[in-house]
């Protein structure tokens, strides 16, 4: 049934509080993996951390996605309690490996940064420590939340490298939100892919692929820069999208992939009880999927050297005394734009929802408001390009 006002409250308080404390921890633990890692292996350490959390993901996500898929009978009533709690333990079980997650860390050592020449002659100096001492007048009430806010926010963006690489996070992070879930509705509702098709689309092909290319990635921005593989990686995020464009449910495919897919899915679902879950006369959209499957192959082939490079970049920052407000101040702009995005987007496909009835004929294609989601993050991912321009490394 259609959700309440408070289940529709208490899923969005127990998301920000999640995200609250995930972004809490976020700055600290890369001023942390900033002193522990050398600049030398920074790009192949992450490329491997990297590989080992997709491999779980692609595994953890067929798993889970099969499960759903024998617990939930679409065909059933609105309320079926064998999958909603099979969601609840799903859930508690990863409530479980997150709190193990952080527990792990206690075993890491603590490395403090060296204290600087200046620090280190007052400590030795007393006529120093004695005028240190001194009481140095504080802001108070308004006038200390604005000088914190500028400690934390302002100042940091007097630095060129800094602006122009939260520019360029800030920018690629809105072409993220402002099409995300909608490439998943298209692949669900426009393009007839199942949920479990769809989950392996997005969370197990593009993963395998990232798993692939994260170590070369890693390798390149110890030998090469982050600034090089950034702007290969955009390039290759920017083309992931453009197939959308022009997949669509009728696309050809060739006889032997759609008898060879129908017999893989019937067989799939034999062997976990469920015999019609396929038939043959089902027009399966293969030619479809196969396009979107190239798709996910170059975005996941690329984000994870975007993500490597950037951790490496913001990784650079941290170093030093006092540096911590650089990782809050990225945090905080590049979040920034990912909350414009999901409103552009949230806008555009909203006041455009007239096109999924009468969609924008451009024969063989039919693009819907989702289409045009697509084609502003887009632009978004060229823009984002044009900050890499002039970047240092």
């Amino acid at each position: 049934p259609a959700p309440s006002g408070i289940a529709i409250v208490a899923v969005l308080s127990i998301m920000s509080v999640s995200w609250f404390t995930g972004n809490l921890s976020g700055p600290p633990w890369l001023t942390w993996m900033g002193s522990l890692l050398p600049r030398r292996i920074r790009g192949r350490f992450f490329a491997n951390r990297e590989r080992l959390s997709l491999g779980t993901i692609s595994i953890t996500v067929l798993l889970v996605g099969l499960l759903m898929d024998i617990v939930y009978d679409p065909n059933g009533p609105a309320y079926q309690p064998t999958a909603m709690w099979t969601i609840c333990g799903v859930l508690a079980v990863a409530a479980i490996c997150g709190m193990a997650d952080i527990l792990c860390y206690r075993r890491v050592p603590e490395i403090l940064p060296a204290p600087s020449p200046e620090a280190q002659v007052r400590r030795e100096d007393p006529d120093q420590q004695l005028y240190d001492e001194q009481p140095t007048p504080r802001p108070v009430g308004l006038a200390r939340w604005r000088a914190l806010l500028h400690d934390l926010l302002i100042e940091p963006l007097s630095n060129r490298v800094f602006r122009s690489y939260v520019l360029f996070g800030t920018t690629l992070t809105f072409s993220v939100t402002c099409s995300g879930w909608y490439i998943w509705l298209n692949a669900m509702d426009n393009l007839g892919f199942s949920s479990l098709a769809t989950n392996s689309l997005f969370l197990v092909i593009g993963p395998v692929a990232g798993i692939f290319a994260a170590r070369p990635w890693g390798r390149a921005i110890d030998h090469w820069g982050r600034r090089p593989v950034l702007v290969l990686c955009t390039i290759g995020v920017v083309l992931s999208l453009v197939p959308w464009l022009f997949i669509s449910r009728q696309t050809p495919a060739p006889d032997f992939a759609v008898r060879g897919v129908s017999w893989a899915l019937s067989q799939v679902g034999r062997a976990f009880g469920r015999e019609g879950w396929v038939s043959p006369e089902t027009a399966l959209p293969v030619g479809a999927y196969l396009w979107s499957v190239l798709a996910c192959i170059i975005g996941g082939a690329t984000w994870p050297g975007v993500n490597v490079a950037q951790t490496n970049i913001v990784l650079g920052f941290s170093e030093g005394t006092g540096k911590s407000r650089y990782m809050a101040a990225s945090a905080v702009l590049i979040s920034v734009g990912g909350a414009l995005g999901g409103l552009a987007g949230g806008v555009m496909t909203r006041s455009l929802e007239g096109l999924q009835q009468h969609p924008i004929a451009f024969s063989p294609f039919a693009w819907t408001n989702w289409h045009l989601s697509f084609v502003l993050a887009i632009a978004a991912r060229l823009l984002a390009m044009f900050w890499l321009y002039g970047m240092p490394d």
